[in-house]
């Protein structure tokens, strides 16, 4: 299981609101985002309960994940989560990867799913689920400036549990990688600073305000996605609070 963590603080909140989880069991890759809103007071700890909730769940599972099984993983979470995290919410979305080249995604909020091109671009995959594209939908560059982006329709909170948008994509098998990002990442960061930061190049002050944190997962395409997968190693390193790496023998 090889992938590529970048997860940068912001200044708008005093902790890195941005969680990863990475599993895999029974031939299936789980690979679980959560952002948590900077205008809760622990927005932060509950993007990682729900983070490492979702791992022990689907490390528990008895059948291979489902979309139904993530759901339902979902809705465990949240009748526990809304007692104690009453005033807070976070974007989420949860990925399911085997063999082949399709990837199911559940998602609700504004974390997203993109693939990285052969010719080097990004093009995202799932939608937002913002005032801003509520009635219409906008073009990328549009939705990032538009300052209804940061008004979510949809997300993980104590009020009602929302259901997400599931969906199984497709993916070009000559692609470099997939990645799955914060809106700190998608939306703040002009594409040549995406493209920088994946490519393991140094960029010093990043231009988002907001936590900016990527996923990659490299595809097994040759040697392009190898040499991507090292320069990215060597620039991020792989340690970080931010992270759960999760098996059957650790745990979550």
């Amino acid at each position: 299981m090889e992938y590529v963590w970048h997860s940068r603080q912001g200044n708008l909140t005093p902790d890195n609101r941005d969680y990863c989880g990475i599993s895999k069991a029974d031939g299936t890759t789980l690979c679980v985002f959560a952002d948590g809103a900077t205008g809760c007071p622990a927005g932060g700890d509950l993007a990682k309960t729900l983070v490492c909730r979702l791992l022990e769940g689907f490390l528990r599972l008895s059948q291979p994940a489902s979309i139904d099984g993530m759901v339902g993983l979902l809705l465990e979470a949240h009748a526990d989560l809304r007692r104690k995290h009453p005033a807070d919410s976070a974007s989420y979305i949860i990925a399911l990867m085997g063999e082949g080249p399709t990837v199911t995604t559940l998602h609700a909020g504004d974390c997203r799913l993109g693939r990285l091109t052969n010719q080097g671009s990004i093009r995202w995959l799932t939608p937002v689920h913002t005032l801003a594209n509520a009635i219409q939908e906008l073009d990328e560059r549009a939705l990032r400036l538009s300052p209804d982006r940061h008004l979510l329709t949809r997300s993980f909170r104590a009020k009602r549990f929302q259901i997400p948008d599931c969906v199984i994509h497709e993916f070009d098998e000559r692609d470099r990688g997939l990645l799955i990002a914060s809106d700190g990442f998608w939306a703040d960061l002009p594409e040549d600073e995406q493209l920088e930061l994946l490519q393991g190049i140094p960029t010093g002050k990043l231009s988002s305000p907001d936590d900016v944190s990527c996923l990659f997962l490299p595809l097994p395409m040759g040697d392009q996605g190898r040499a991507l997968l090292a320069a990215q190693r060597d620039a991020s390193g792989q340690r970080s609070e931010n992270l759960i790496v999760a098996t059957r023998e650790t745990g979550a």
